[in-house]
């Protein structure tokens, strides 16, 4: 796998911004209340307004990312967050100017930083699904090594030192995160073309003859067509769908964790802290299986995979609808974890695909736009998490659960008749490319 510093330069630097992003979000809605005097609504409102602005912000700064010099707006973007956090500790708390500045240069700091060195990674690996799908999964995993350690460190500072000293732990890391994406430059250029840059494009070796199968490929790779469109459509109506879902996880699984599971005294909330440790453990068994995929059965989709992903998380979900139906008094808390390492592993080969989906089928010239626009859908599919909570309050938690696990199928469903039309589409393509 080539690349590798590209890869671990991005993936590292990314951990270290979402150790600082996810440090100040842990306290941030005390600190409107505590520092700031704010009511719990007033607090919450400010909270998701915040939210809300940082997909805007990902989805503009992503179509800046097209025509303007991406790894610019990429360190641009850092330097801006880490002067929001360092704002958000040194000015005064008694007026809202010291509450919209700071967060206006979060969000847009975060807008650029974050889509576009998405795309970055994609372009690392544009004609390789192989390397380009375990290279998401490594930077996939890293988020969630920065996200598993921010919580503890922010509480551990906020009791010793107060809630300021979290902001000011924020911007350091977020400092030292632009200092290794800075000093430590990488080049985009494609591994196809890294090679065309030795070798002559299109040229084996010092002669004049074509080499036609590799153009054909590479054309294969990069051209938009009818087979590319069908699948971009599909993932931008899929993805919001199949999140509400899948992401019950957060909610109605926390719900049926603190009603139904044995917890000897522990917080339903202790359950969760399994999703990030098992995402980085099941890591090493996800990539073997990426490589049986793609390497031993030629698949050079991105579909079958999700598909099965798809799968696993429902029978994730099946586990506690099953021992809901056979309840005769509180579960064991076999019934909560081991549910959760099941979803888990689903998500390992959901998630990377996803944003590789994003980048493989956007065209070349938009595709900070499209990469905005996933996280963008993503953050509708969050905001709809609540439909499920109202279902689990009405019927009941087995019935919730039952339906999750009908709605992740026939998404699933969705997903293996859509390979099967991109697959056939991209023959035909292929075909007329030849006869032409």
């Amino acid at each position: 796998m080539k690349n590798l510093k590209g890869l671990f330069v991005f993936s590292i630097t990314n951990m270290l911004e979402r150790f600082g992003f996810y440090s100040m979000m842990a306290i941030l809605f005390l600190s409107f209340m505590d520092q700031r005097g704010l009511a719990p609504q007033e607090a919450g409102y400010y909270y998701s307004i915040f939210y809300i602005a940082i997909y805007g912000a990902m989805f503009l700064m992503g179509i800046v990312g097209d025509f303007v010099n991406r790894r610019k707006v990429v360190y641009s973007g850092i330097i801006v967050m880490a002067i929001g956090y360092i704002l958000y500790h040194l000015m005064s708390k008694n007026n809202e100017i010291s509450l919209i500045i700071p967060g206006i240069l979060v969000v847009f700091g975060l807008g650029a930083f974050k889509t576009n060195l998405q795309v970055q990674v994609g372009d690392l690996y544009r004609n390789n699904i192989k390397n380009g799908a375990v290279g998401y999964l490594i930077f996939y995993t890293l988020i969630n090594v920065g996200a598993i350690f921010a919580p503890f460190a922010a509480v551990y500072l906020r009791n010793e030192y107060g809630v300021n000293s979290v902001f000011l732990l924020s911007g350091l890391v977020t400092i030292t995160a632009f200092a290794l994406y800075y000093f430590v430059p990488v080049s985009t250029v494609t591994e196809q073309n890294s090679e065309d840059n030795q070798k002559g494009v299109g040229f084996e070796n010092n002669n004049s003859t074509l080499n036609t199968s590799s153009v054909n490929k590479r054309l294969e790779n990069t051209k938009f067509g009818t087979d590319k469109l069908i699948g971009l459509i599909f993932l931008i109506i899929v993805v919001p769908v199949f999140w509400i879902a899948f992401h019950q996880n957060g909610l109605v699984y926390t719900f049926y964790v603190r009603d139904f599971i044995e917890l000897n005294g522990n917080a339903p909330e202790l359950i969760q802290s399994v999703n990030p440790i098992a995402y980085i453990l099941l890591s090493i068994i996800a990539v073997p299986i990426i490589f049986f995929f793609v390497e031993i059965k030629k698949a050079q989709s991105i579909f079958p995979i999700i598909g099965i992903g798809m799968v696993i998380a429902a029978i994730g979900y099946f586990i506690p609808a099953y021992g809901l139906a056979n309840l005769t008094g509180k579960l064991s808390s076999n019934f909560a974890i081991i549910p959760m390492v099941i979803i888990t592993l689903g998500e390992l080969l959901i998630s990377p695909f996803l944003i590789l989906g994003f980048y493989h089928f956007s065209p070349t010239q938009v595709k900070g736009l499209f990469m905005g626009l996933f996280l963008v859908i993503t953050a509708i599919g969050n905001q709809l998490l609540f439909t499920y909570g109202i279902i689990y309050d009405k019927y009941g938690a087995a019935h919730a659960f039952m339906n999750i696990v009908i709605h992740i199928l026939i998404c699933a469903a969705a997903v293996f008749i859509i390979w099967v039309v991109v697959k056939r589409l991209g023959s035909i393509k292929m075909n007329s490319d030849v006869e032409r």
